[in-house]
């Protein structure tokens, strides 16, 4: 997980080795900004700089921070969404609006027209 500009990660048992890569740290990339900058990586064997509720803990919090960029993301997809259905109903608002006014112009000729044809005859 991403602590600053570092991400750490617990190896388990019988791991005989750790890629310096995003995927071993819960996909998470400390600088992700600058794909190829250069990573390095410290072995705490020893467990003398993070222990298991230090791990845990930043765990949590970088989980809890993907989960409001996800969330964010969302939101600003769902925004951009609502934006295009008000512009839609807008556009056929107007559309049906303009189509109501046509056929009450043609009922209103019509009418006329039919009225007219009463008086001729009469």
């Amino acid at each position: 997980m991403e602590a600053g500009g570092f991400a750490v990660a617990e190896v388990k048992e019988g791991t005989k080795s750790l890629t310096c890569a995003p995927d071993a740290f819960g996909g998470v990339d400390p600088l992700p900004e600058d794909k190829d900058a250069p990573r390095a990586c410290f072995c705490d064997q020893k467990k003398k700089m993070f222990n298991k509720d230090s791990l845990k803990s930043i765990g949590d919090l970088w989980k809890a921070k993907n989960a409001i960029a996800v969330s964010s993301t969302s939101i600003t997809s769902t925004g951009k969404v609502l934006e295009e259905v008000k512009t839609e109903i807008k556009t056929k608002t107007a559309e049906w609006t303009q189509t109501v006014e046509v056929q009450e112009t043609e009922r209103k000729v019509a009418t006329e027209a039919l009225e007219a044809q009463k008086k001729c005859v009469i």
